[in-house]
């Protein structure tokens, strides 16, 4: 299942260990290790750990692939942020994984421009719709509204928000640098509509049914475990 799921990536997207572990009900670890010591695993090197980054421990599996991994990335449509992290608008969850193996995933090509980041085509709703259409039907109108505020402080502040290509769950990102280009910005921060206990930036346990706060770490110095 995990190398169906992968071989069905679409060109310009990206998912993390965590995010494909979840689709398969097992752990990050197991995944990183199997696709470690599996050769021939299409679209392996397109896993990353949840910050968007290679995983310190990548290592090639077979003497076909080679040369470095970033690059590879780039060719294959994958942009980065200015901190070295994978866009996070390219980024496929793990209940978008399920949907790729029904044909029903969103497949919107790379290389589109700011409008079209933001615009989804189904009965004109647009990604910001569909992730507060998302929040309002798990929590609280108090909570959607101060989701907003929050969003709306961020960009009178001179940053800006862009949303992830999830159908299942759209996430909306906190970017700071040039409007609608998430390859010359910084993230600081991605906001998850649903529920459940999650750590949020600081390691501190989420509330149940609070909104998952993610914030990619700076790279350490020390090998990794995959995310």
């Amino acid at each position: 299942m995990a190398h169906q799921v992968l071989a069905a990536l679409p060109h310009g997207t990206w998912t993390s260990y965590g995010d494909l572990a979840a689709f398969l009900g097992s752990g990050a670890q197991a995944v990183g290790n199997h696709l470690a010591d599996t050769p021939g695993v299409a679209n392996a090197y397109r896993v990353l750990t949840s910050q968007g980054k290679v995983s310190d421990g990548f290592r090639w599996t077979s003497p076909d692939d080679e040369g470095d991994v970033r690059a590879r990335l780039t060719a294959a449509g994958i942009r980065f942020t200015v901190n070295g992290a994978a866009d996070p608008a390219q980024r496929v969850n793990a209940d978008d994984l399920a949907l790729l193996l029904t044909g029903a995933g969103d497949t919107e090509a790379d290389g589109e421009d700011a409008a079209q980041r933001t615009a989804q085509g189904q009965g004109g709703e647009t990604r910001a719709d569909r992730f507060f259409r998302q929040l309002a039907a798990d929590d609280s109108p108090e909570t959607v509204a101060a989701v907003r505020s929050l969003l709306h402080r961020w960009e009178e502040g001179g940053g800006w928000v862009g949303h992830g290509t999830g159908q299942v769950t759209t996430s909306a990102f906190l970017m700071l640098g040039e409007a609608g280009a998430p390859g010359r910005g910084i993230w600081p921060l991605t906001l998850y509509p649903g529920s459940g206990w999650r750590h949020g930036g600081g390691g501190v346990p989420a509330p149940r049914r609070a909104r998952t706060l993610h914030r990619p770490r700076a790279p350490r110095r020390t090998p990794a475990t995959p995310q």
